[in-house]
Parts: C-alpha cells; structure tokens; sequence
C-alpha cells in the first residue's frame, strides 16, 4: 500500500460508520482487500491438522515414500497450494492487485487456504479479515509510511502463524497529526 498513495486517504471515513453489513468494508476498499489476501496467501504457515481417515503412502522426489496410518495426525501445508503457478502466476511475488474481482476478465479467482476450507474453515475468517481491514485503514490514516528495502525472502525457519522475514525491513513512519 506504500507504493498507492492514491488509496491512503480517499473514502476512509466511512469506514468507522458502517452499515451494519461486514462486507461493506470490502466493498469500499477493493484494494487493501486484496492487498490483506495476498499477504496472507504469501505469509500464513500450516496450520492445519487432521486425523487421517485411512493409511495413506506418498511418494517422495528420491523414489522413496513416507506412510501416514490411520488415526495418526497430520499437518498439511497451505503453502502447497497458496504456491501454484498455475493458480497464481509469479506466485513468489506480492501482488497487491491480485485478488481484485474483475481482474483479467475473470470472476474464478482461486482462494486461499490460509484459511482451511470445507467444514473445517476458521470459523473466525471474517472477523479476523475484518479487524485486519480496520486496522489497516486506521494505520493509514495516521500515519505516511516508506520502506527503502525490497522485501526479503521469508525465513525459511519460521513456526508461528505468520512467516517471518529472513531480515529485518527497515520502515520510516510520520505521524499525519
């Protein structure tokens, strides 16, 4: 959002006055929307586990292959699918614009699985999603931000829920006030 000044200001003050309808915040910053998605499609680590149903054998790139039994539990990767070229083209690149509806003339935009899915999704997506919106709207109404840095590779040792950068991102803030 540092390099589209031109959404940091314009039609935030509705925000803090909406209509009762959590998707209104969508609906007025298709942008920052966006923008949230993809960080989380690039960011969000595994984080979801299951019980498998049934054993199970996957092969592995040596000719070799691991065995998962049933009742054991897994943690599956996200990033396997929040990576694939063929859903998301340079998929290794921060695309602010990348999930805006309309986009290439398409209206089959993949989703996320930073989120899970089926009956298993996060029950608390659209909250979480939400609050990160307001936050974001309200950080860029208080302050100009610029970074100097390209943004560094993620740490490959990262284990939380979020992915850390492999360095630290120097950040100038300036108060708006």
């Amino acid at each position: 959002m540092a390099v589209v000044p031109e959404h940091r200001r314009e039609n935030l003050e509705p925000l803090l006055v909406t209509t009762g309808n959590p998707d209104s915040i969508v609906s007025k910053f298709p942008l920052l929307d966006s923008a949230i998605t993809e960080t989380l499609r690039l960011c969000a680590l595994p984080g979801s586990v299951r019980v498998a149903g049934r054993d199970v054998e996957f092969p592995l790139d040596n000719g070799g292959s691991f065995r998962v039994s049933s009742v054991e539990m897994v943690m599956l990767d996200t990033r396997v699918h929040n990576m694939r070229e063929d859903f998301y083209p340079e998929p290794r690149t921060f695309k602010a614009d990348r999930f805006l509806p309309g986009k290439d003339d398409s209206t089959d935009i993949p989703k996320i699985m930073s989120w899970g899915g089926g009956p298993h999704v996060c029950k608390g997506k659209v909250f979480a999603h939400h609050v990160m919106m307001v936050w974001a709207v309200t950080f860029l109404q208080q302050y100009d931000f610029t970074t100097h840095d390209v943004l560094p590779e993620i740490d490959p040792g990262s284990w939380n829920v979020i992915a850390d950068p492999a360095v630290d991102i120097a950040i100038d803030l300036t108060s708006q006030n």
